[in-house]
């Protein structure tokens, strides 16, 4: 074949191998219709001297890193723990300044750094990024973005305590009741078992610490043998284990325990089990804004007796609520001896 013929022919081959990935490209989406890329640019540059740092701000918050990349997985759940906030409390969260820290796994956090952040009113926020396992291929990630938000909702929580409760600027009688200030971060913050919790109370009915105790916050104090069996040297990154938004959030905790297998519950832990636990029990039988109109009401100095006295499907004082919420946890009990 001549070899202008044979150049002609490899042209018009190449010309229908173009026209056929065309048509092949338009049957399939490509690459950037599947991964949409995510934007760079998340939050905004400050510059101090020769730091360097980014801010985002969102509902009830203002959010601060040194690292770029923390940005997004705690703007995620930040926002999730705000509309949870939202949801129990009837309003937005408070705006407050937080500051990003990473910390991985076995780490311990710098103790001035978080002096400093907590002297200019900031609250540090644990942040672990998805780590790859070895032998794992590029992209593949053992772990998922993890982030500790619990001093976020406390803040939130004792803002709300100290802001004027009128035009005039008088301010709220009483703090954060101790029994909200421990369950309702655990309850904003991802704790999906909190019915799991509430079965372990229930196991061990002898042991039950009465709900006055409860609603007048006579915490006992922290067994510090205790804390050191539970978590160890890793205690402190054993809190992301709860942690989680949306869909997603069954992948950050532990693979879930049966309350059989886990040891009876005594003093600190055992009051803040029941705090949770009551708390869990009011939102599920009342609603979850109850919580909220229940704190705002004893913040200003109410009692319990006078908030449930509001109430419409609990009953309607302490002491009758105690046998009512004791008869619900022999139930969860139950369910877990006696499981289906």
């Amino acid at each position: 074949m001549p070899t202008k013929i044979r150049s002609l022919s490899a042209l018009l081959v190449a010309a229908g191998a173009f026209a056929g990935c065309a048509s092949f490209s338009s049957v399939f989406p490509s690459h950037e219709d599947v991964f949409t890329p995510i934007a760079p640019n998340v939050g905004v540059t400050r510059v101090q001297g020769r730091d360097t740092t980014w801010v985002l701000t969102g509902t009830g918050y203002e959010l601060t890193a040194g690292n770029r990349n923390l940005l997004p997985p705690v703007q995620a759940a930040l926002d999730g723990a705000a509309a949870d906030f939202r949801a129990y409390m009837g309003g937005d969260p408070p705006t407050v300044s937080i500051v990003a820290i990473q910390l991985k796994r076995g780490q311990r956090p710098d103790t001035a750094r978080l002096a400093q952040i907590r002297a200019g009113g900031a609250v540090p926020v644990y942040v672990r990024l998805a780590e790859q396992g070895r032998g794992m291929a590029v992209g593949t990630m053992m772990s998922d973005d993890m982030v500790s938000l619990s001093p976020v909702v406390r803040k939130w929580m004792s803002t709300l305590a100290s802001a004027p409760a009128s035009p005039a600027g008088a301010s709220s009688s009483a703090g954060v009741p101790k029994w909200l200030e421990v369950a309702v971060p655990r309850l904003v913050d991802g704790w999906s078992d909190a019915d799991l919790v509430a079965a372990q109370v229930g196991l061990h009915p002898d042991r039950i610490i009465g709900l006055r105790s409860i609603f007048s916050g006579l915490r006992p104090a922290d067994d510090g043998n205790a804390r050191r069996g539970r978590g160890g040297a890793d205690s402190l990154n054993a809190e992301f284990d709860r942690r989680g938004r949306g869909g997603a959030r069954a992948r950050y905790q532990q693979a879930r325990r049966n309350p059989k297998d886990l040891p009876a519950l005594s003093g600190a832990a055992l009051w803040d089990a029941e705090a949770v636990s009551v708390t869990n029990y009011l939102a599920s039988r009342e609603g979850r804004p109850f919580i909220g109109s229940a704190a705002r009401a004893l913040m200003a100095g109410a009692t319990m007796d006078a908030v449930l006295a509001g109430a419409q499907m609990v009953p309607r004082d302490v002491d009758t609520l105690d046998r009512a919420w004791r008869d619900w946890l022999a139930t969860q009990a139950e369910a877990v001896r006696n499981p289906r």
